[in-house]
């Protein structure tokens, strides 16, 4: 009874991820220009 159970089985979804290069690229530009905002980089 004292025992942690993992509830979700849930599988995590891998064929929507881009490759490292692109999130990288993503993220810098987010560091770079924090003014653009989510909207504007997606």
């Amino acid at each position: 009874m004292g025992e942690l159970h993992e509830i979700s089985k849930k599988r995590p979804l891998f064929a929507n991820r881009v490759s490292e290069d692109v999130e990288r690229a993503v993220v810098n530009i987010a560091i770079e220009f924090p003014a653009y905002g989510q909207q504007k980089m997606s």
